[in-house]
């Protein structure tokens, strides 16, 4: 993942990032879809101001976005309440919720 203003050391995934800013309850943008992946720009609360941007082939990153543009458009998957996990043994993400 390819940042802009976050420290090299930040070692979580683009899909964890952008969880973690919408816990937070910023919201996000996506500004561009390529080969390279998403480029998503991480939005503040109180006027949507960019605070940061990366660049993500995450392939979990697109599944939770899927064909919204903004945090506030509908999703339309994964449905409300589901989660991806992560293999990590395998490197692919894992579209099943999570139960319990």
């Amino acid at each position: 993942m390819t940042t802009r203003g976050v420290p090299e050391s930040v070692t979580e995934s683009a899909f964890e990032t952008l969880q973690r800013w919408e816990t937070a309850g910023g919201h996000w943008q996506v500004l561009s879809r390529g080969p390279s992946g998403l480029v998503v720009a991480l939005l503040r609360c109180d006027g949507g101001e960019e605070a940061h941007r990366f660049t993500s082939p995450d392939p979990a990153l697109a599944a939770y976005i899927g064909d919204r543009e903004t945090a506030s458009d509908e999703a339309t998957w994964p449905s409300q309440g589901a989660h991806l996990t992560d293999d990590r043994s395998s490197g692919l993400p894992n579209s099943r919720p999570l139960t319990g």
